[in-house]
């Protein structure tokens, strides 16, 4: 009895752990927290640059794990163990989940290997190979004892929170270089800007020795579509004005309803579902007036015009007369797979003039 009383004593600052037995010991949910985090960041990371490097070809670039040997998805097999894995649980239809991804199903030494086959798309979010390599090595055996339910060593959560700072500076650098849009200008040396500058309020022009949006949108222009471009920070090669068909850049194509207008966004994610494996990424303003898509250059100017186009005729199909305030843009967030995110996401919104602190290591 004596021994129970000090166990919970000890477990005091893991209230949600303090009354259950077997006791949980001291700092077991923490760690299992930073390492949901560190997981999940690492994902992002390597989903949002194998796009920007291969566009829809991604998921051939992922390593997936059977038994004890890691191999790359081939056309061959009949499906991956990550197929296998969404296969399994959509077959749940009471208990769905809004993982798709087959990043979401893989193995963390999968993960890892994936990490490491294409570093360089990674090396400016991450600390110097010889230290990441040690790093993950404790964390590769930390894992395995919070996800086999072992005690584990007291240092743990210290190790984990290591790793969390070492790339606290990479995952800010990651997000607000997602942020980070640039002018396609001049508009017409870029097929697909150029495509859609009639649909720009205020496109980029000529102001003095610079560049700026100015101008007088039509009275009757009931949406705008201004496309930018986002260079991905690991692309060393000098930047080019036409960036359709290269890799290392993504376009983002923002789509906003005008003089108070509004979109239904079930309706437009409805219709335009056939498409959304052109973007990366698809995010809902949760004012109900704007949506944002990235869409990686390197799929080519021919997809990219129709796609964009067919994103834009649903966008004014899906129009309301004003913002829906009883929309629940989370709710239909939570409906639809990874690649669909809030504007609260900061993913969405964090740029680089907003020093922040990621990970909380």
């Amino acid at each position: 009895m004596a021994d129970t009383k000090r166990t919970r004593r000890r477990n005091q600052a893991d209230p949600l752990t303090k009354d259950i037995w077997p006791p949980m010991p001291v700092g077991r949910l923490a760690c299992y927290t930073k390492l949901w985090q560190l997981e999940l960041w690492l994902r992002e990371i390597v989903y949002v640059e194998l796009n920007a490097r291969y566009g829809s070809a991604w998921v051939d670039r992922i390593d997936v794990q059977s038994g004890k040997r890691v191999q790359k998805p081939s056309k061959k097999r009949s499906q991956s163990p990550a197929a296998r894995s969404i296969q399994a649980d959509s077959r749940l239809t009471h208990m769905p989940t809004r993982e798709r991804s087959p990043l979401s199903y893989n193995t963390f030494d999968a993960l890892l290997k994936t990490i490491g086959k294409h570093r360089r798309l990674f090396a400016p979010y991450l600390p110097a190979r010889s230290i990441w390599d040690a790093r993950l090595e404790e964390v590769r055996q930390i894992r395995n004892r919070v996800a086999h339910f072992r005690n584990g060593h007291p240092s743990d959560l210290q190790r984990v929170n290591q790793v969390l700072d070492d790339i606290d500076k990479g995952v800010w650098t990651f997000v607000s270089s997602y942020n980070d849009a640039q002018p396609i200008y001049p508009a017409h040396r870029d097929a697909v800007a150029k495509h859609f500058i009639t649909l720009d309020p205020f496109p980029w022009s000529a102001a003095g020795d610079g560049i700026a949006r100015f101008g007088i949108a039509p009275p009757d222009m009931r949406l705008g579509v201004t496309i930018e471009a986002l260079r991905r920070p690991w692309l060393l090669a000098k930047q080019t004005r036409p960036i359709a068909g290269k890799y290392g850049y993504l376009y983002d194509v923002r789509i906003t309803a005008r003089q108070g207008r509004g979109f239904d966004y079930r309706r437009f994610l409805e219709a335009t579902k056939r498409y959304h494996a052109l973007c990366c990424h698809i995010i809902l303003d949760r004012m109900g007036n704007g949506i944002r898509l990235t869409m990686p250059a390197i799929t080519g100017a021919a997809q990219i015009v129709d796609g964009i186009g067919r994103f834009v005729m649903a966008a004014e199909h899906a129009m309301l007369p004003s913002p829906r305030n009883d929309q629940d843009v989370q709710s239909i967030i939570g409906d639809w797979p990874e690649y669909v995110l809030g504007s609260d996401n900061p993913i969405a919104f964090l740029s680089p003039d907003m020093p922040s602190r990621m990970t909380g290591g």
